[in-house]
């Protein structure tokens, strides 16, 4: 059983950083010839960790399960790994194409502007940035400062990072839940953008309250998320599903409207919101619609593992209702998504 831990320990670990999804089959080291003696194998795992009642092991999502052991057996962050099971986005290269189209929609959304205008930064400054995926943000923010600000992004994942960019960027791994007790005090800006399919309700004011830590005083937060979207009867269905979704794993579709609070609850000032409605009709809407769509079909294994939740039965069925609302929203005058922009002080001491 030693061995089989290890090999399989190893392997979750790689599945979890590379970024492939939690539909894994348990490798040889562990798999047996029905699914619920692999559970009963990954119990095994369970040995003094109380805070997992094994009893509960067979009712709980499988990807959620092999996180579980990944806990154990590698050691890594039992926030980290959970998260990372729960995020609901694949992690490939189409989603780098995603991440850039989305940064371009959400830069020309905001008039081209990347940092609010009360944010000033010179010297050497830090930045950080918290979820950086393709560390599109940071790329383009670093031309536009002097060489001396230092730029770090991090991500739970590795996989999207950029192989080639300027000395003063940094790139590493971290959790926003717990970002390094050396960083207090340290950056006069955190970014951070649509994280909602990404930290848990729960998180979120951990969150928000681990940024405050680490930016220095008089420093800013600059936070982005999606509010409502609306077009038809198509989106709406969607919509009910993507929630469900979404609360099934314990993320936060209406973070947007609790931030204002939550910034001022972790000690934050001077609370500005900018809200920009986009139009997802016609040629106009082509490039937020296409992102979007892009995003819900992205969401088809985690629906469909679970059954659909009454809205589908079969991708047949998703991608009927995926089409349906890229149409409908490409033939609805009306059709509109939000984006909310925050920003935030720390106070000086």
């Amino acid at each position: 059983m030693g061995s089989a831990q290890v090999t399989l320990g190893g392997i979750i670990k790689q599945l979890l950083i590379s970024g492939s999804g939690g539909g894994y089959v348990l490798p040889a080291a562990g798999r047996t010839q029905n699914r619920s003696q692999d559970v009963t194998f990954l119990s095994c795992c369970f040995s003094g960790k109380s805070s997992v009642a094994l009893s509960v092991v067979p009712t709980v999502d499988w990807s959620t399960v092999i996180a579980f052991a990944a806990v154990v057996v590698t050691g890594m962050s039992d926030s980290w790994i959970l998260r990372r099971a729960k995020y609901v986005l694949p992690s490939d290269e189409l989603e780098r194409q995603r991440l850039k189209l989305q940064h371009e929609v959400i830069r020309r959304a905001f008039g081209g502007a990347l940092l609010f205008p009360c944010v000033r930064l010179s010297g050497n400054d830090q930045v950080l940035d918290s979820g950086t995926g393709t560390g599109i943000w940071l790329l383009e923010l670093a031309p536009q400062l002097p060489p001396t600000v230092r730029l770090h992004g991090v991500d739970i994942i590795t996989r999207l990072f950029p192989t080639t960019y300027p000395s003063n960027i940094k790139f590493s791994v971290e959790d926003v839940t717990r970002l390094p007790s050396s960083w207090s005090n340290s950056f006069t800006l955190v970014h951070q953008r649509l994280l909602l399919a990404a930290l848990r309700k729960v998180e979120w004011p951990i969150a928000i309250s681990e940024m405050y830590r680490v930016i220095s005083p008089g420093g800013w937060i600059q936070l982005c998320e999606t509010g409502s979207w609306r077009a038809g009867p198509f989106t709406a269905r969607f919509q009910s599903l993507m929630r469900t979704l979404l609360d099934s794993k314990g993320l936060f579709m209406d973070c947007y409207k609790a931030m204002p609070l939550m910034l001022r609850n972790a000690g934050f000032v001077d609370v500005r919101v900018e809200v920009i409605q986009l139009s997802l009709c016609g040629a106009e809407g082509s490039d937020d619609r296409k992102n979007m769509c892009n995003v819900f079909r992205g969401m088809k294994t985690p629906i469909l593992n679970v059954g659909g939740f009454g809205f589908v039965s079969s991708e047949a069925e998703f991608d009927a209702l995926v089409n349906g609302v890229e149409d409908e929203m490409e033939k609805t005058a009306s059709a509109q998504k939000e984006y909310f922009l925050f920003c935030a002080r720390k106070p000086s001491l």
